[in-house]
């Protein structure tokens, strides 16, 4: 079995950015390749359902069939091997942090929610069906959207709980 994945990503640019300490896509998304040779039909496939870092140890615990009387934060991705159509969750979570600034987002299929506070408070907003490379900010000036409401609570129960601790 091998499992390669990585701890972040790069900017390289994109948005006139360099580096990795940012909550768009290119700093937030890392390769995760899992080959397991039970699984052969899984071998090469692709999948874009949401998946966190959290979710390796569950996964693991579940490839190996280790019993382990706990819970885990994260969710097994063996579904994701079987059919790599279905998904596991409904939105990933990121956090960076710059000294005083702390941001913390939160991605699903259909947008970005960005949430910066300390000394900066300010959110972000990317509709992802629309604009995949994360280049108009919806809440741009005051701007509001339909959605944020929804997005709102979905990112304080997300970060609620285990995820609060996060550094």
């Amino acid at each position: 079995m091998v499992i390669l994945t990585g701890d972040h990503g790069f900017q390289l640019g994109k948005h006139g950015l360099w580096f990795k300490n940012y909550l768009f896509n290119g700093s937030t998304q890392i390769p995760l390749i899992i080959s397991d040779p039970r699984r052969p039909h899984s071998h090469g496939q692709t999948s874009h359902a949401l998946v966190e870092q959290p979710d390796l140890f569950p996964t693991l615990c579940d490839l190996l069939d280790l019993k382990v009387d706990q819970a885990f934060e994260g969710e097994s991705l063996v579904p994701l091997l079987e059919d790599t159509t279905s998904s596991v969750k409904d939105a990933s979570f990121s956090q960076v942090n710059w000294g005083p600034v702390q941001g913390r987002s939160m991605r699903t299929d259909d947008f970005l929610y960005v949430r910066w506070s300390g000394d900066l408070e300010l959110e972000e907003l990317y509709d992802l069906k629309q604009d995949p490379e994360e280049d108009v900010d919806l809440l741009y000036g005051g701007k509001t959207h339909p959605a944020i409401e929804d997005l709102r609570s979905r990112f304080e129960e997300g970060w609620s709980g285990s995820r609060a601790v996060r550094t």
